[in-house]
């Protein structure tokens, strides 16, 4: 079985080689209890955490040189042939067509369409390009060995990834990527927040590599600066 195993691993990793295509599913989850206690509105503070603290799922679509990242919804996770699982599990996935970020490598296109406070936004940009330290750090996730890198994010913040350079593409989940092989799992160093691969395969079925329309376009540095006024009103008790 172990045998059987390594063999599809081997065939799966040569696939990805070769096609530079894969498709990953993520679950985002959030930590915002510190940044809540600032509010004083106990109402708005609870409205909120159930709002933010929700896991969300996004599906990686990568397919040279472009890639988008979408909202998903499961039924269930993991698969028996799936290399990020250990489980028999079979999977039950619903995707939509409606992109969060695309990126177009070949002519440095960066677009996510965000919400803040209700208010649509579409971030236009050039690719965030991360400083990432390599260290020797290493972690398993699913059957992959990954090392970590420590970068700072579009906001200023400390960023932690972990990637697998058996998986030779410098991508990952929504802003992330640059490093030597694909990222699996990234983190604040406070655990605030965390996105994880839990299910990836070759096939891209049907997959649209569309643009994101909808919003007020901004760059990444007009989106920060609006949120952090955002933020201040909060604290302030003003919505």
């Amino acid at each position: 079985m172990k045998i059987i195993v390594l063999t599809l691993l081997s065939l799966f990793l040569t696939n990805v080689a070769s096609s530079q295509t894969v498709c990953v599913t993520y679950s985002e989850v959030k930590n915002v209890d510190e940044q809540l206690k600032k509010i004083p509105d106990p109402a708005l503070r609870q409205k909120l955490k159930n709002d933010l603290t929700k896991p969300e799922y996004f599906v990686l679509h990568i397919k040279q040189p472009f890639s988008v990242y979408l909202p998903k919804v499961l039924e269930e996770i993991e698969g028996a042939d799936n290399p990020m699982s250990q489980s028999q599990v079979k999977v039950m996935k619903f995707e939509t067509d409606d992109p969060k970020v695309y990126k177009d490598f070949v002519n440095d296109t960066y677009l996510e369409k965000t919400n803040l406070i209700g208010k649509p936004f579409l971030i236009k940009d050039t690719i965030p390009q991360f400083n990432w330290k390599i260290t020797n750090d290493t972690t398993s996730i699913g059957k992959f060995l990954c090392k970590k890198a420590i970068a700072t994010n579009t906001t200023g913040k400390e960023i932690i990834a972990w990637f697998a350079a058996e998986i030779p593409i410098s991508a990952g989940p929504a802003e992330y990527g640059g490093l030597p092989g694909l990222i699996l799992r990234c983190a604040s160093p406070t655990k605030e927040w965390e996105i994880e691969s839990i299910s990836m395969n070759v096939e891209i079925p049907n997959a649209v590599f569309a643009k994101p329309e909808e919003g007020k376009e901004v760059s990444f540095t007009e989106y920060n600066e609006i949120k952090t006024q955002k933020q201040k009103q909060l604290q302030s008790g003003q919505w």
